[in-house]
């Protein structure tokens, strides 16, 4: 059986992604979604393949110009174009200070909604937090579908984050795995340290940015666990959009494909700091 796939979009809710938002949902998120889920209808066919669960967070800014919640989550969904009518219907307001997006706290929310097995008292584990059903495995059956299950979270920003450390709340990690619970623990970070458990967890981290922020690309760095290519990337260009940050992770090969059809691939080992043209 094909490993599920669990999709979260992490957006950038300020006033500032505002003018590139439809271009970017339908020019690169579109394109992703459809090609992860592997159809375009409103509900997975269970038989067609893996099941691909999609999930959205929205954070805005810690500024003076937010009026609203500081972060926003979906529910997870199978219903590709449920999904995509919530991407459009996004407003965007707030912010507005040079380094004020929380950042850390969106990455910090998609890590802790990502499944976890649920332990019993028993030690055995009596379903997972999919919203699949109840079924009861050993504890090898938990560690082999933990395992198996794919985790991948794209980052939409248009802001510069928050330069100073916030208290967020990240689920537990052992040994580069999620923690048989549901427990959580409250840290001070910052959305580099965030992106760091990523790494830690073997969940993917790919960025999309309408702008070339050096600290995107840092948080892009701090997501990634290759040393071996530390400094190199994979980037996207759209000859439409050749000012966007595209900066996509091996991890993730389903959203290359998606966009290899429409832009420019620059592989390793091209330098990962891209010049505007």
């Amino acid at each position: 059986m094909a490993a599920e796939k669990w999709l979260m979009v992490v957006v950038d809710g300020t006033a500032a992604m505002g003018p590139y938002w439809k271009s970017i949902l339908s020019d690169y998120l579109e394109k992703i979604i459809r090609n992860i889920c592997g159809q375009s209808s409103a509900d997975q066919d269970a038989s067609a393949g893996a099941a691909v669960y999609l999930g959205l967070v929205q954070y805005n800014s810690h500024g003076l110009g937010n009026s609203g919640c500081l972060m926003q989550a979906s529910p997870w969904t199978r219903n590709v174009e449920g999904f995509l009518g919530w991407l459009s219907a996004l407003h965007f307001s707030g912010g507005g200070g040079s380094h004020d997006a929380a950042i850390a706290e969106g990455l910090a929310e998609a890590l802790v909604m990502f499944p976890k097995p649920t332990p019993t008292a028993t030690g055995t584990i009596s379903g997972t937090e999919t919203g699949t059903g109840s079924e009861t495995e050993t504890e090898t059956d938990r560690v082999q579908d933990h395992n198996a299950r794919e985790r991948h979270c794209i980052l939409v920003a248009a802001s510069n984050p928050m330069l100073i450390p916030t208290y967020v709340q990240v689920p537990l990690i052992s040994n580069g795995q999620f923690s048989p619970s549901t427990k959580t623990r409250m840290t001070l970070a910052d959305a580099q340290d965030v992106a760091k458990l990523y790494a830690e967890c073997s969940a993917s981290l790919s960025v999309i940015s309408p702008k070339q922020f050096t600290k995107l690309r840092e948080i892009y760095n701090a997501g990634r666990n290759d040393p071996e290519s530390e400094g190199k990337v994979s980037s996207f260009r759209n000859v439409k959009y050749p000012h966007f940050l595209v900066l996509l992770s091996n991890k993730f090969p389903e959203v290359r494909a998606a966009l290899d059809h429409s832009q420019t691939v620059i592989k390793p080992p091209y330098n990962l700091f891209l010049s505007s043209p």
